[in-house]
């Protein structure tokens, strides 16, 4: 994402990649595959490797690896709410109770920050 974020295509290619991993279930997980999947999508191989290499995709995937970590993120769909509580489809019963979770804890927390 990060990559695609800082190459401006995110708009360009985010359903495309969402159809390759969850759909086709293609393996984009090697800096070969990924760079194949940009390629294909109009983005040039030296664009993709000097930009998937770059200082400021690294310190985002970083961060971003840091951050789930912290929570103890181990798989999607995962959401944190406020920086205080996590919820899953595996934590919420469902995947379609996630949504009356969030509901309910961001009302709490909306309640909470207006006191």
């Amino acid at each position: 994402y990060y990559t695609a974020e800082a190459l401006g295509v995110v708009d360009k290619i985010h359903a495309d990649f969402f159809d390759a991993l969850q759909v086709k279930k293609d393996h984009l997980e090697t800096e070969e595959q990924l760079s194949k999947f940009f390629v294909a999508h109009g983005v040039s191989a030296a664009d993709f490797k000097a930009t998937y290499n770059s200082f400021p995709v690294d310190m985002k995937v970083r961060q971003a690896s840091a951050t789930a970590a912290r929570y103890g993120v181990t798989g999607v769909p995962a959401l944190i709410i406020n920086g205080k509580y996590k919820t899953s489809g595996p934590l919420a019963g469902s995947h379609e109770k996630i949504i009356e979770v969030l509901d309910k804890l961001i009302a709490q927390e909306t309640a909470a920050q207006k006191k």
